[in-house]
């Protein structure tokens, strides 16, 4: 109990470093302007992506979001689709194709 006691005391008493103070420890974190970049646009390379599966008619965008979000199977796809596999591998195939036309026809994409 005393130690748990102690340590709170402890903790309560450790203070903010300012950045300055870090520096002289010799903590200089890099901020790579260009990571941030990358980040924002994987970002909004990822809402584009979403907003045009969400406009898939349902017949391509069930069976694709089945097979790239919930990881199923072809034939876990047709049986719940009630469906034959073929005609799933075929509906993930267009709604494939479609998404593609879509991004690269906005230039989302960029071939290369």
């Amino acid at each position: 109990m005393n130690a748990s006691i102690d340590y709170l005391r402890k903790k309560k008493r450790a203070r903010e470093l300012s950045y300055d103070e870090l520096e002289e420890k010799g903590f200089n974190p890099q901020i790579d302007k260009r990571d941030i970049y990358e980040n924002l646009e994987q970002e909004e390379l990822k809402e584009r992506v979403q907003e045009k599966v969400m406009n898939l008619p349902v017949e391509f965008r069930l069976p694709l979001l089945m097979k790239a979000v919930d990881g199923l199977s072809y034939e876990e796809i047709g049986e719940i689709l009630q469906i034959p596999v073929g005609t799933v591998k075929s509906r993930i195939y267009r709604g494939r194709f479609i998404l593609k036309s879509w991004l690269f026809g906005e230039g989302t994409i960029k071939e290369g």
